[in-house]
């Protein structure tokens, strides 16, 4: 197939979005973030673009050897619907970052120009496999180079650099380290490993390993990792380290953050504004309490900050319940929003959401008692809560709701006092009760008074992710009026057989250049298209059969269809 030209007819100039104020969803909500869904979506995570609205990373379940697990990156609107231009094709080679199984977390920061940079869950050190991809509209940047390790890790955590590009920060097999890689923008890297020798200084990685990491300094980050038995008592327990990395990758400080008894573990953390770190975790040190929720707030010197206790403050430490699964948010003010799940009232309401407000001196903010206060405590179980500030001292969170019998997404929003603002319902206003089942929540702020919530369902069948943008003021929020898209792809048979016959509607004028990709998004074909056009005939002929992608874009436009072609 050679590239042609066909001239569209005429189609009406798309009106422009409308400035009236967006509209509330019903209950039963969300947009779909992928235009390709091949394969069950999970782990979605929401990252702000500075315009309103956000990336969304999700992972792609393992299909067969040669479509294995992947991570894809979708760019939506401040409403949440997807940009049309924005076609989540997978990126190729397939499976080039390599995700772990059970896939974890998406991690995706900022690149420039509009795009995003996704990252591998792990690397075997070969120097042949990708540590990063930077993702653009229509699937990974062919001119991006995507960095190869020389040293093998399973866990990680990013954090961005003023230059477009990211300081990775991971462990590697032997004595206890930090492993720091700074990529530039243009995607090359530079690896410092980092001795740690703590505690026992026996082993760096563990079943379950975990780290977070948050800004400090010009590029550089504080990260938190998770060690075994640093007494050398070997009580089973795992223990929290802080190390601090500068903008080249080196050790400025490492703390103990705690090596109480028995296992801490699932730590969070945000920054405190001040190049420091707050986090949290779940604590096991005292036995007859179960599990609890700690605390702690290291200024950029790494001392404990005053007024928090060396060896972390007590959140949420009640004897015979447990309380799990913290999540965090800065207060924009040094201190810090922590909300869990809690089990002391289990035998009456099941699980339930209690939160608490911690202020930069380490005290509990006015109507917040020792123990939190609940935020939801509906019948039947709370999970899966995530937060989110809201730019002015408050708080967003969503969780996973079963007070119907089924699982729904639940959220709620409180001002800087931690009360229930107006139009929000106590015990959570709901967000999407659609009859499958919502899991992997996830929130990002995204402009001052909203965030976007991300999570998977079923509703067409396999797992999908949906994004919808929260409000402080009116909950959710639709599609503005005259809202449309700018090009639009539609087949005329799907499935087809032989080759595929596709409808292009391009208003404006401008070429419209028209692909045909395989699932591993290698280029088979192109066409071009003069625009403006309605209902242009766009044809591929001799198309073995097969999974395919024909992606539309002029300029910075994007759409996408995906198009099976059977015998």
């Amino acid at each position: 197939m050679t590239p042609t030209r066909i001239l569209g007819t005429l189609l009406a100039a798309v009106a422009l979005l409308a400035a009236a104020p967006l509209h509330a969803q019903p209950a039963t909500a969300g947009y779909a973030v992928s235009s390709t869904h091949l394969a069950g979506e999970h782990r979605p995570s929401v990252l702000a673009d500075g315009l309103g609205g956000a990336f969304i990373g999700y992972k792609l379940d393992y299909r067969s050897v040669t479509a294995p697990a992947e991570i894809l990156v979708s760019h939506v609107q401040p409403w949440g619907a997807r940009y049309p231009e924005w076609g989540t094709l997978p990126l190729a080679p397939a499976g080039s970052l390599a995700q772990a199984n059970p896939t974890g977390l998406a991690r995706v920061v900022l690149a420039p120009q509009g795009k995003a940079l996704a990252f591998a869950d792990l690397t075997n050190g070969s120097g042949t496999a990708d540590v990063v991809r930077r993702v653009e509209t229509d699937g990974a940047d062919p001119s991006y180079p995507g960095f190869k390790s020389t040293y093998s890790y399973n866990t990680l955590a990013v954090a961005q650099r003023s230059d477009g590009g990211a300081l990775v920060m991971s462990k590697t097999p032997g004595s206890t380290n930090c492993l720091a890689t700074v990529i530039t923008a243009a995607g090359a890297g530079t690896e410092v490993l980092n001795d740690l020798a703590v505690g026992a200084s026996w082993q760096a990685q563990l079943g379950g390993d975990q780290m977070t990491a948050v800004p400090s300094g010009t590029d550089g980050a504080i990260a938190t990792l998770l060690f075994l038995e640093l007494q050398g008592a070997f009580d089973g327990g795992t223990d929290i380290v802080a190390v601090r990395i500068d903008g080249s990758g080196h050790e400025l400080w490492h703390r103990v953050v705690t090596q109480a008894l028995r296992d801490q573990t699932d730590v969070v953390s945000t920054t405190d504004g001040a190049d420091g770190i707050i986090m949290a975790w779940r604590d096991q040190r005292t036995s007859a309490n179960g599990a609890d929720v700690y605390a702690q707030r290291l200024l950029s010197t790494g001392a404990a900050a005053t007024g928090w206790l060396v060896g972390g403050k007590a959140i949420a430490a009640l004897a015979g319940s447990d309380q799990l699964a913290p999540t965090i948010a800065p207060d924009d003010a040094g201190g810090a929003w922590i909300a869990w799940v809690d089990g002391r009232d289990l035998a009456t309401t099941d699980n339930d959401i209690y939160f608490t407000h911690v202020l930069a001196n380490g005290t509990f903010a006015a109507g917040f008692p020792s123990g939190g206060k609940v935020l939801c405590n509906a019948l039947g179980s709370q999970s899966g809560v995530r937060v989110a500030r809201d730019g002015n001292g408050g708080l967003f969170a969503v969780w996973l709701d079963a007070r119907d019998g089924e699982q729904d997404l639940y959220g709620e929003h409180v001002d800087s006092a931690g009360n229930v603002t107006a139009n929000w319902q106590a015990n959570g206003s709901p967000l999407c009760t659609d009859p499958t089942p919502q899991i992997e929540a996830a929130i990002g702020w995204v402009s001052n008074g909203r965030a976007i919530a991300a999570w998977s369902d079923q509703r067409g069948g396999d797992n999908a992710v949906y994004a919808l943008t929260l409000d402080a003021a009116t909950v959710t929020l639709g599609v503005p009026a005259g809202s449309s898209s700018r090009l639009a792809l539609a087949t005329r048979k799907n499935p087809s057989r032989g080759g595929i016959e596709l409808m292009l509607d391009a208003s404006g004028a401008g070429d419209v250049r028209v692909a045909l990709l395989d699932v591993s998004g290698r280029r088979l074909a192109e066409q071009t298209i003069v625009g403006p056009g309605h209902a242009a005939p766009v044809r591929f002929q001799g198309v073995r059969p097969g999974l395919y992608f024909v992606t539309a874009a002029r300029g910075g436009e994007r759409a996408s269809v995906r198009v099976a072609v059977v015998e």
